[in-house]
């Protein structure tokens, strides 16, 4: 079903629709809608879905699947999808019918680049726990530095305090 800019066939519509009926019942919805349509396609087909709903497409999709909003029944979907001349024009088209609020997509935005920045200060630590060095120490003083500088204090604080006990750890013989 992967391809670059690909015609898109019935059998790949097909597949979409029965992996969005998946999707629909590990999210615990009673049927698939056009986000769980875009969910299969931000999974199978990331190049084109990120191309045109950006790099935080998916979590604000996950999002919507999350606040149990029914943007459109499958019926619509399958409409867009069987209007798509290729896999781009698909992605493009749920990505028009979906358009987020701005508002919405700036503080899910905001929620995820924290999230990131977090995540990398987590991988950092467990990466010195793996291997302690210095460039690994020295990464997770300025990942923690940027934690203030972003605003977040409250993490900031919380990581800085678990620095500071490895730091100590560290010194002791």
């Amino acid at each position: 079903m992967k391809g670059a800019s690909r015609v898109l066939k019935q059998d790949d519509i097909d597949s979409i629709l029965e992996l969005a009926d998946i999707e629909a019942d590990r999210w615990g919805h009673k049927s698939a809608n056009l986000a769980h349509v875009a969910y299969v396609m931000a999974t199978v087909f990331r190049k084109e879905f990120t191309l045109h709903f950006g790099k935080f497409g998916r979590v604000l999709l996950e999002e919507l699947l999350r606040s149990n909003t029914n943007p459109a029944g499958i019926g619509k979907a399958k409409t867009l999808l069987v209007s798509a001349e290729s896999i781009d024009d698909a992605v493009l088209v749920l990505h028009q019918f979906l358009s987020f609020p701005e508002v919405m997509t700036d503080d899910m935005e905001l929620g995820a680049h924290d999230r990131w920045l977090i995540s990398q200060i987590e991988d950092r630590f467990r990466a010195y726990g793996r291997r302690p060095s210095n460039e690994t120490l020295d990464e997770l003083y300025v990942l923690i530095a940027s934690l203030k500088v972003v605003g977040l204090d409250e993490s900031h604080e919380a990581m800085k305090a678990r620095l500071i006990e490895l730091r100590d750890k560290r010194s002791v013989p």
